[in-house]
């Protein structure tokens, strides 16, 4: 009892903190910064790039050269172990970079499997 009466003497009486202060405490601490989306992102396996055939490769070669500003197209590309769809108007073709955007998204030439016009 005495330590109390020592604590209560030295520091003064306990207050609650306030109920939002209280809950802070408990928040989820993440230790290592990044591991969460490391780890979400291997819970996928890689899927292994389509290589495209000689006859598929002229064939999108030729319809790559026929796009223009502003068609509406559906992309199939690789991206990044998975194989992504895109569909939108063509922003841009960069013949020297060998780069198209349709959308948001900037595609490689090579990483394109199919273009399809909507």
């Amino acid at each position: 009892m005495r330590d109390i009466e020592r604590r209560v003497a030295r520091h003064g009486t306990h207050r609650a903190q306030p109920h939002a202060d209280r809950a802070r405490q408990f928040m989820p601490f993440a230790a290592l910064k990044g591991y969460e989306a490391m780890a979400h992102g291997r819970e996928f396996a890689d899927i292994p790039k389509h290589e495209l055939t000689a006859e598929e490769a002229r064939a999108l070669s030729d319809t790559v050269s026929e796009l223009a500003k502003g068609d509406v197209v559906r992309v199939t590309w690789y991206d990044q172990g998975a194989h992504r769809v895109t569909e939108g108007p063509v922003a841009y073709k960069d013949e020297s970079l060998r780069t198209i955007r349709v959308g948001t998204a900037d595609i490689a030439f090579a990483d394109i499997e199919s273009i399809k016009p909507v």
